[in-house]
């Protein structure tokens, strides 16, 4: 086959393969950085903001080098001297489009319980996703920490992403989950080619594979 024949071929494919590609749209992203970096943690109370979220209950420690984050220099607590929950402030979804929250899990490593574990959820849907993550053997500079995700669909043109966790805590000590790198994109299908062209895409392959035929007969 000769050099032009094969552009032309892979050209084809190439697009035939892009009308079927998916693409992740970013409508949020977090990890929690300070302005100045600050050693040790800070305790941010109800009612205080860390980034783009509000503590709405208990409190949450903010990590600046207790540990280190999976994204950048600081990560969450998410229970400081309570078991803390947090929510997204300005979350703009468009109703009916399926949207994904992926984020980052590890545990505070120096207390009980060794499984730590979290709620994610999103309003006005009401549902709510358990996660948990186990920090046996972890230290600062090993948290181990893992992905995690879910999908929700839109109800409204507001929502709100929230974080409860509900790791058990220790004789009044609490060492609670550890949260980072949170990105919410909108999901956006992948297109299903047209019949047409499909067809044409054969008949353009069955043309080639005619002309190379042609061409070795002569």
């Amino acid at each position: 086959m000769s050099k032009i024949l094969k552009g032309l071929l892979l050209g084809m494919v190439a697009s035939f393969l892009v009308v079927g590609s998916a693409a992740a749209l970013p409508i949020f992203e977090e990890s929690f950085e300070a302005v100045v970096p600050f050693p040790g943690h800070i305790q941010v109370d109800k009612g205080g903001t860390i980034g783009q979220f509000k503590v709405l209950d208990g409190n949450i420690d903010w990590i600046g080098t207790t540990w280190d984050a999976s994204d950048g220099l600081n990560s969450l607590d998410m229970s400081g001297s309570q078991l803390g929950t947090i929510a997204a402030i300005n979350l703009q979804t468009e109703i009916g489009k399926t949207y994904e929250v992926s984020f980052d899990m590890a545990g505070n490593y120096a207390g009980a319980p060794t499984i730590k574990t979290m709620y994610a959820s999103v309003q006005p849907l009401y549902a709510a996703h358990f996660f948990q993550f186990d920090s046996t053997g972890m230290s600062s500079d090993n948290m181990g920490w893992v992905n995690k995700s879910f999908q929700f669909q839109a109800y409204a043109t507001d929502t709100e992403l929230r974080f409860d966790d509900m790791s058990s805590h220790d004789g009044g000590a609490f060492y609670g989950a550890a949260l980072d790198n949170i990105v919410v994109n909108a999901v956006v299908s992948a297109p299903v080619p047209e019949p047409a062209t499909m067809m044409l895409f054969g008949i353009g392959l069955l043309g080639l594979a005619g002309i190379t035929r042609n061409r070795k007969k002569a």
